[in-house]
């Protein structure tokens, strides 16, 4: 840890200290000792370094030519990074921010879904869906029916069954961003491979309390002209629903072997019997959302006290 101030921070339930600015995260007075440190090396990546890329039992490296280099350490306590050359502090958040803080999470016991989730009606409902199907957005239109967030990409579902609150931003496609909540901040354009448009939300819309899972469900477009829906879980599908929408698929075999993919398989498996995903089929149109924040409303209503 640099010797200048570092900032203080508190995401998914993690006193975080860190060299690097995260404009994402909640601040918070600095003291006592942190969950998380996060360390910048003083000096860039120089341009001939060999990367550092493996998840092991004693830690994880990932490496991202045009970024930099992250190291985990084995107890998901510390991250360390040397940038590379060019690249700003922007640029470094959206690994840090999602893969590497996913490895941190990861190794501290939780079990994080590629998702979006939020506090409605009193309890913790996340949506599962591949890209562009619409996670974000039907986050949003909760927001904007007295929802608040409690993540946006990775929803972290600790041993005890509550997702944890991770940070007020949202990232929205060009055409859904109208969409979103009023004192919500459009952030700047960081790197052309990045298509979606980065939109930080008032601190006061982000949950602040770990929240028990009240619904999974798995987003599936309808036909123009149908009404959104909630369908019943497929026990045979619940499992390889959660399996593939966990985050640590993305890494594959380089993850997912030995005592890793035993964790994590039976952490899917318990969380598939508590809580299997249901098929929200949602309308078709953004300009359609009010119906859709009604019919998860109305399934809601019917979940047990």
């Amino acid at each position: 840890m640099s010797q200048s101030a570092p900032f203080s921070y508190m995401a998914y339930g993690l006193v975080i200290r860190s060299d690097l600015r995260l404009p994402e995260l909640a601040s918070i007075e600095a003291g006592g000792q942190p969950d998380l440190t996060i360390t910048l090396d003083p000096a860039p990546m120089p341009a001939d370094a060999v990367p550092e890329i493996g998840f092991a039992e004693d830690g994880t490296a990932l490496f991202w030519p045009a970024v930099g280099n992250f190291r985990v350490s084995q107890a998901g306590d510390a991250i360390r990074i040397t940038r590379a050359a060019e690249a700003s502090d922007d640029l470094l958040a959206f690994p840090l921010l999602g893969p590497i803080l996913f490895e941190v999470l990861r190794r501290r016991g939780y079990f994080v879904l590629h998702a979006s989730a939020v506090l409605f009606q009193g309890g913790a409902v996340a949506f599962l869906a591949d890209k562009g199907t619409g996670k974000s957005t039907t986050a949003t239109a909760l927001i904007a029916r007295g929802g608040r967030l409690l993540a946006d990409d990775l929803v972290a579902i600790d041993p005890a069954g509550r997702i944890q609150p991770g940070f007020a931003q949202l990232k929205l496609s060009d055409e859904a961003r109208r969409f979103a909540p009023g004192g919500a901040t459009l952030r700047g354009h960081v790197h052309d491979l990045i298509d979606k448009t980065r939109v930080l939300l008032p601190p006061e819309m982000l949950a602040k309390e770990p929240v028990p899972v009240a619904r999974l469900y798995t987003l599936q477009r309808l036909a123009p002209g149908e009404a959104s829906r909630v369908l019943p879980p497929d026990p045979a599908l619940s499992l390889p629903t959660l399996l593939r929408f966990s985050y640590a698929t993305r890494f594959g075999d380089a993850l997912l072997k030995g005592q890793a993919a035993a964790q994590h398989f039976r952490a899917a498996a318990a969380l598939a019997a508590s809580h299997p995903p249901q098929v929200l089929g949602i309308a078709e149109g953004l300009d359609r959302a009010d119906e859709i924040a009604d019919t998860i409303a109305a399934d809601l209503s019917r979940v047990p006290a």
